[in-house]
C-alpha cells in the first residue's frame, strides 16, 4: 500500500468524523456555502528521511482548522474547547496497519477560529517495481531463450 500525504489527510478526515460526526469536514478552504461548525483540513509539511537500505522516515504535519457556529455568543471559548477535545482525539491516528502516535500538537485561536496541528511519524520502506528478467537472444539464429 503506498502511503501518501493524501492518504494521511483522508486518515486524519476519517478520524474527525468518527470522533465529531455532527460536524461538516472539508480537505480545501471554502468561503462560501460552509455548513458551520465545521473542520478544514490539509497537509502543511511533508519531509522524508533515509534510514538504512530502502527505509524511511517520513513526518506529517497536519493543519485542521475548525470554525465554530456563527452565531456563537463565545467563540473563543468555543475554540478553546475544541481544541482540548483535538488533542485527545490526535493523541494517535488509526491507519489500516497501526495507530501512529501523534506529535507536537498545538492549538491557536486567531480571528475566532481554531488553528490545531499535529505531526504524525511514519516508517516506510520503499518497494521498487519490479523488473522482468532479461531474455537471451542467440545472434546466429535471432531466438530468444
Amino acid at each position: 500500500m503506498a502511503i501518501t500525504g493524501d492518504f494521511i489527510t483522508n486518515a486524519v478526515v476519517t478520524q474527525l468524523k468518527n470522533a465529531f460526526p455532527t460536524s461538516k469536514r472539508y480537505k480545501e478552504r471554502q468561503e462560501s456555502n460552509v455548513v458551520r461548525p465545521c473542520f478544514f483540513v490539509h497537509q502543511l509539511l511533508l519531509t522524508q528521511e533515509k534510514r538504512m537500505s530502502q527505509k524511511y522516515t517520513r513526518l506529517y504535519r497536519i493543519k485542521i482548522t475548525w470554525l465554530p457556529l456563527l452565531n456563537s455568543a463565545t467563540p473563543r471559548d468555543d475554540c478553546d474547547k475544541m481544541g482540548e477535545a483535538l488533542l485527545g482525539a490526535f493523541r494517535w491516528l488509526t491507519l489500516p496497519w497501526k495507530n501512529v502516535v501523534g506529535r507536537n500538537a498545538e492549538f491557536e485561536t486567531v480571528d475566532n477560529e481554531l488553528q490545531f496541528t499535529v505531526e504524525f511519524t511514519i516508517f516506510a520502506q520503499w518497494q521498487e517495481d519490479p523488473v522482468p528478467d532479461m531474455q537471451t537472444l542467440d545472434v546466429e539464429t535471432g531466438i530468444k531463450n
